[in-house]
């Protein structure tokens, strides 16, 4: 039971850090794949929504949209067009959030090879009205915008990602330790308590960084990639557990030490 155990805190503080780097190598399956999300009719929606702007269609247009929005979204068509690839446009869905509305999210590429990111909102039911649209054109594909690589990276990210090494190094010792010392018990417990962290650091490959300092997590090290089309961050918390575990063992060892009896010291008399 006692392997056991070492064991599987060795397995979760490596999947921690490890895991993600399947998705890095393209290793695991799309989450929004034509095979897990099927949005037919929103699909055909939004392709006829980017047609009517496309085309100067208004009329077709403003039938799909609310008279309060429409006040709003005429003025910004002609904006909205030259922002849009040329036609025919192919569509990749990206994220769909379902709710009160239904939140969608496509990367749209032209004829002309431009790409652009549209962000639309289609209101649930049958009528399925316009409630809201949004098109960031791109420089190059998602794909390689937001590819993992470690070219051209500030000098930030490789503090950041030494110290997120470094970090995940000393967990990794602290559950040797742990499972070596033959006193201890609870070990399951402990396990938990090394492997968490306090605070949350993050910093995408774009430079953005976010201190979450009232967060708590256990095995927060590594890559993640929130949705689809955002760019690759790495995070890490600080090893509060690990500290603790380590300066605790310290102070056992230094007891054991001023509990052990002195030997003996025999010395001749002399004569």
């Amino acid at each position: 039971m006692r392997h056991f155990w070492f064991v599987l805190g060795l397995v979760l503080c490596l999947l921690g850090l490890f895991m993600p780097l399947l998705e890095l190598f393209n290793l695991m399956p799309d989450r929004l794949s034509p095979a897990t999300v099927r949005l037919e009719r929103e699909d055909g929606q939004v392709a006829a929504v980017v047609r009517h702007i496309q085309t100067g269609e208004d009329a077709a247009l403003r039938g799909v949209v609310p008279p309060a929005l429409w006040e709003q979204l005429s003025p910004v068509l002609p904006a909205l067009r030259d922002a849009l690839p040329a036609a025919p446009v192919e569509q990749r869905l990206l994220s769909a959030h379902w709710g009160q509305n239904l939140a969608i999210t496509y990367e749209l590429k032209g004829a002309d090879g431009r790409h652009a990111l549209l962000n639309i909102v289609l209101e649930r039911g049958e009528t399925a009205r316009l409630l809201g649209i949004q098109v960031n054109p791109l420089k190059a594909p998602l794909a390689e915008l937001n590819r993992f690589h470690l070219n051209g990276l500030s000098g930030e990210h490789y503090v950041l990602l030494a110290l997120m090494l470094v970090i995940a190094a000393v967990k990794v010792v602290a559950l040797t330790l742990m499972w070596r010392c033959k006193v201890l018990r609870f070990r399951w417990l402990w396990t938990l308590f090394v492997c968490a962290g306090l605070g949350l650091v993050t910093m995408d490959w774009a430079g953005n960084l976010n201190l979450h300092l009232l967060m708590a997590g256990i095995m927060t090290e590594g890559f993640q990639k929130p949705v689809l089309y955002l760019p690759w961050s790495l995070k890490f918390a600080l090893p509060v557990g690990a500290a603790i575990f380590l300066i605790l063992r310290l102070i056992w060892r230094e007891d054991q030490a001023l509990a052990q009896p002195l030997a003996p010291v025999n010395t001749p008399l002399s004569t």
